[in-house]
């Protein structure tokens, strides 16, 4: 059991979640580059070498300098650099530092509730997969076919052993899901005229269904909502958002489906009790 789990064991977790969160930071700015969402930075132009996710290593985005691998420890580094590119000095950003924590924190969290089993690994794909897609749509307002589609058939995959739910519950959401969110999206459209849901939010929702199933699909869809009113209040309560830009709902889909994954149960046997 998680309580169980030994000193180095919850260090292990530490850091193998650490090193995800780093990597993510990769995928979140190399990965719409390869796409083509967003072009090269300045210093890459030109640059006949290939360009992936693992190649060139790790170097800075300004000065084009490979970063050593004494810089490149998370977390540590950050602080030891002060938040500046050793070479050019340009600033880093905070986000680096915190992607990291918050991956670290998520690690913590899954193992403290799953415990070291077949549900933790999947649900540690589950995390991590879901934060690339998070942090890809709040740059770009785009979620990537090549992460929300193995999302999906991860899930699907993962409840076919009914690792979360039973399989029937797992294709009813995933079905559910989508036509739902796609019936919302239309209604949407009529309503505001003009698009308010893009089709990788109706993926993404489809995908969470696999995962979640078709019971504590709204649970999800319900936090995701209830974030989204608080952060689009607070946006309007700082005058932001008014010139007509969009605000990305996968983000809050991602959390909904964070917060579901872990307290779903609880939260749905509540509710039976209470209503029934």
């Amino acid at each position: 059991m998680a309580f169980d789990i030994s000193t180095w064991a919850w260090l292990s977790v530490a850091l193998t979640s650490l090193i995800l969160g780093s990597f993510l930071n990769v995928v979140a700015i190399r990965m719409p580059i390869i796409l083509g969402i967003t072009s090269r930075p300045t210093m890459l132009e030109g640059n006949q070498r290939n360009f992936n996710i693992a190649t060139p290593g790790s170097l800075c985005m300004i000065c084009g300098h490979p970063i050593s691998a004494i810089d490149n420890i998370p977390l540590l580094s950050f602080a030891f650099l002060r938040g500046r590119c050793r070479h050019c000095g340009y600033r880093i950003s905070w986000r680096y530092p915190l992607i990291e924590f918050v991956s670290m924190l998520l690690g913590l969290i899954l193992t403290y509730a799953l415990g070291f089993s077949w549900a933790l690994v999947a649900a540690s794909i589950f995390a991590f997969l879901s934060l690339a897609i998070l942090l890809i749509d709040l740059d770009h307002m785009l979620i990537p076919n090549i992460l929300v589609i193995p999302l999906f058939f991860i899930g699907l995959a993962v409840n076919a052993m009914g690792t979360f739910t039973i399989p029937i519950n797992a294709i009813l959401g995933a079905i559910a899901g989508y036509l739902g969110f796609l019936f919302i999206a239309r209604i949407a459209r009529v309503v505001f005229g003009r698009p308010a849901l893009g089709s990788g939010d109706i993926k993404l929702f489809s995908a969470l269904g696999a995962w979640l199933g078709i019971l504590h699909l709204p649970i999800a869809l319900f936090f995701a909502c209830i974030v989204g009113s608080f952060i689009g209040l607070a946006m309007l309560h700082r005058n932001i958002g008014n010139d007509g830009r969009y605000v990305p709902f996968g983000p809050f889909l991602v959390f909904g489906g964070l917060l579901t994954l872990l307290f779903g149960d609880g939260i749905f046997t509540s509710y039976q009790s209470f209503f029934f």
